[in-house]
């Protein structure tokens, strides 16, 4: 595959994805999500990669969707949502493919993670993060829903209540409490949390690799079993009703011109 977005590398058994695309802050469109699936794939079935980590350059984990060129298709006269989309798809493959493969997979957020940003962080095994970052669940100030299998993952980690308020008032999350909260492994300041990730990953890679793989199927059995019928048959209808709606227009026009949304509930 050539790759655009990405980087890959395997130092030592970890097999480091690295989102690079800086000019929009990593946000998940369609060759993105691509191309980070293309690797998860690649790393679950290549036995020298002993265990993944998820990085990013630049100072955003990832922004999520790419709110900019949604608005630009929005001017153009093109219509948006009222769909299963092909990146609503993606990201939801992405998401659960973390969650079913063999591999233990780490998640370094640097920065602002925002929306399915957010999600594709929170759907590591183990997720790191520098006291600059921020965990964000921005969808309903666009007039849309927590896609990536946001309302999944944080009801099975936080429960349905908090849940509920994180995707309702899509306020920021510190690092300290999404440590607090169970949401985040271990925080470091910005210049020790690339050597820390570092040695925890190459502790993991030297580890009983065969338990860990059968550990992660006991865990995804015992919580995740309703995760891919969550995805289909909830988190895709809801994205494609919201997606189409007058709201989600007046959330992307207000979000690019930096004024309040007017929505109307329509």
């Amino acid at each position: 595959m050539e790759l655009q977005k990405t980087t890959f590398e395997n130092q030592n058994g970890i097999g480091v994805i690295t989102m690079t695309y800086e000019a929009n802050l990593n946000a998940l469109d369609v060759t993105m999500a691509t191309e980070v699936l293309y690797h998860l794939n690649q790393c679950d079935e290549d036995p020298a990669v002993k265990v993944v980590l998820l990085a990013h350059s630049g100072k955003a984990f990832s922004a999520g969707g790419d709110i900019t060129f949604m608005y630009k298709k929005l001017q153009s006269g093109e219509q948006l949502g009222g769909g299963k989309s092909e990146l609503s798809i993606l990201v939801g493959q992405l998401t659960l493919t973390i969650k079913k493969m063999k591999k233990l997979v780490i998640s370094c957020v640097g920065g602002v993670a925002a929306g399915a940003g957010t999600n594709l962080a929170l759907s590591a095994d183990f997720v790191f993060a520098s006291e600059k970052a921020r965990f964000i669940q921005s969808f309903a100030g666009v007039g849309l829903v927590p896609d990536t299998g946001g309302s999944f993952l944080l009801s099975r980690i936080l429960g349905s209540q908090k849940a509920l308020e994180l995707c309702v008032t899509a306020r920021p999350v510190k690092a300290d409490e999404a440590k607090t909260l169970g949401l985040v492994y271990a925080v470091y300041p910005p210049e020790e949390l690339a050597q820390n990730v570092m040695e925890f990953a190459a502790k993991l890679a030297k580890g009983p690799l065969l338990s860990y793989e059968n550990i992660k199927k006991q865990n995804f059995y015992a919580n995740f079993r309703d995760y891919e019928d969550y995805l289909n048959n909830c988190e895709l209808e809801t994205l494609a009703i919201c997606g189409g709606s007058e709201d989600f227009r007046e959330g992307l026009a207000a979000f690019v011109e930096k004024r309040e949304p007017n929505f109307q509930g329509k």
